[in-house]
């Protein structure tokens, strides 16, 4: 976690306890509030990044995702779920579909929590995630979910992503 004024960074791996200590991030005396949080992860825990996505929608904060120099995949798109506003940037030339590449992933849930290796798929862990984006009012979600098995990601372009709520805006703040 980084911090400048009212906006902050998360990047890397989300892994186990990182919930609390974005709790304790939030909590911690500022004269700025956190008004804006850019995301950059290729995912890890699914139930730790729906905490945070909670601790995000709480607060008010508003995401961002920035496709030219940053991604949001798997359990990172939970956290991107929990905005007040949901910001995709610079994604023109993201295509949607199964491959490598920057901006915002999807992919099925899969036994990270479990076995700590990430290779089978958990459809509870799927559920939890499909629950989360429903919760956060991106229930389209679901369906890039769906289009990619667990080690895939399906990316989104800009125009899906602001066709069905992923995203709120594609314009920067």
């Amino acid at each position: 976690m980084l911090e400048n004024g009212g906006n902050a960074v998360l990047s890397g791996k989300i892994e186990l306890g990182d919930d609390d200590s974005f709790a304790q991030f939030l909590a911690r005396p500022r004269s700025i509030p956190i008004r804006y949080l850019k995301l950059n992860s290729d995912g890890g825990r699914v139930s730790v990044a729906a905490q945070i996505a909670l601790n995000v929608r709480r607060a008010g904060i508003s995401t961002i995702v920035d496709a030219s120099t940053s991604r949001c995949e798997s359990a990172c798109t939970l956290i991107f779920a929990g905005g007040v506003r949901r910001f995709y940037l610079n994604a023109r030339g993201v295509v949607d579909g199964i491959g490598p590449g920057m901006g915002i992933a999807f992919h099925r849930g899969n036994d990270l929590n479990v076995t700590g290796m990430g290779k089978k798929e958990d459809p509870s862990v799927t559920q939890r995630m499909i629950s989360t984006f429903q919760s956060m009012g991106m229930p389209a979600a679901e369906k890039f979910v769906m289009m990619a098995g667990v080690e895939d990601l399906y990316r989104i372009s800009a125009k899906s992503a602001l066709e069905s709520r992923v995203a709120t805006s594609l314009t920067a703040p």
